[in-house]
């Protein structure tokens, strides 16, 4: 949520899908199953100097640190994604050909083994073939497509290589952002909204953090401002709704899920459930983040919630070595891990 107001103040300055109806309704309680999590983090030992709007992945052999607000003239830093060692600092900021002039998202390409990059400035994204950057941390891009101006997606997955399904946002007539799911095609440049969405959730509101796994022919939406966790499959027809015990609440600014991820059959999703700000010993207000991550089965059954103790800013799964990364904001070692199976 807090990258994307970086996002929103670049639409602001520029200036349907199907619904069938809920098939299956499913209900949760974060509260009923927790286990403490908090002495299992393990700290990393990498010290980027990233800004707190940064994302986390993992992405082939690496684990991938991309920042949002680069101080220096690097964006995107990768480490093995084994032993958290230093392998490269790529993707050049800068106004120049094939330089990124303000980062925004990043989205993978495996079967071309390439990494995309939204810019926000030039209304662009970037690819960045691994092979390239890894011989050569100069690299500027020399493939690009061009963004939609009035609806774009900014993080997606490949469904093939002329067509991505991903995360949309567009300028209302009242000035709003709206969010919703939606299919663009390389060649054309053509944005269409895709699949199920919620009727009664519109506006501000529709803000969610969204999984695609095409492994499980599936995707995920958790919503920021409702307690709920939508499933549909790959094709965009609902598999179900998973409300929390708070979906109905009338309760104004309360923030629910961040982030989500697909760990080994769980949907995993951090959650706050609290009003999104509050007043720190200085008196002035500070984004609360999550320190919780809930688990469900890929069928939608709750499992458990971790507690893991720490203000968590992103996080990422890690199959291949069992684990869930995080990058904190409140901890000295900025990034850690637990083992999870």
């Amino acid at each position: 949520m807090y990258r994307v107001y970086l996002i929103v103040g670049f639409l602001l300055g520029l200036y349907s899908c199907s619904d069938s109806g809920d098939k299956s309704s499913k209900h949760f309680d974060v509260n009923s199953n927790i286990k403490d999590y908090k002495s299992k983090v393990k700290d990393i030992n990498i010290d980027p100097l990233v800004s707190e709007i940064a994302t986390i992945a993992v992405f082939k052999d690496y684990f991938v640190l991309h920042d949002l607000q680069a101080g220096s003239d690097r964006v995107t830093h990768l480490f093995n994604r084994d032993n958290f060692s230093h392998v490269v600092n790529a993707v050049v900021k800068g106004g120049g050909p094939g330089e990124v002039t303000v980062p925004g998202e990043l989205s993978f390409e495996p079967k071309e083994n390439s990494i995309w990059v939204t810019d926000l400035g030039k209304m662009l994204v970037w690819k960045f073939p691994l092979d390239s950057i890894l011989s050569n941390p100069n690299y500027k891009a020399e493939q690009s497509m061009k963004m939609n101006m009035e609806k774009f997606i900014y993080k997606f997955s490949f469904l093939d290589k002329e067509n991505t399904l991903g995360k949309a946002m567009s300028l209302q007539q009242d000035r709003s952002i709206a969010y919703r799911v939606a299919k663009s095609n390389l060649k054309t440049g053509n944005v269409e909204d895709y699949g199920y969405f919620p009727k009664d959730i519109k506006g501000q509101q529709s803000e969610f953090n969204m999984k695609i796994s095409l492994d499980d022919g599936l995707y995920v939406m958790a919503y920021y401002w409702k307690d709920l966790v939508t499933v549909c499959s790959i094709d965009g027809n609902l598999n179900f709704n998973l409300y929390g015990k708070n979906w109905q609440s009338s309760k104004k600014k309360v923030s629910y899920f961040n982030g989500v991820d697909i760990f080994k059959n769980k949907i995993i999703a951090s959650y706050t459930g609290v009003v999104y700000k509050k007043l720190d010993e200085n008196k002035q207000e500070v984004v609360v983040r999550p320190k919780k991550l809930v688990v469900f089965d890929i069928e939608g059954k709750y499992i458990e919630t971790l507690d893991i103790g720490h203000e968590i800013i992103d996080f990422c799964a890690d199959e291949k070595n069992n684990r869930i990364i995080f990058y904190f904001a409140d901890k000295e070692k900025a990034f850690g891990y637990i083992d999870y199976q």
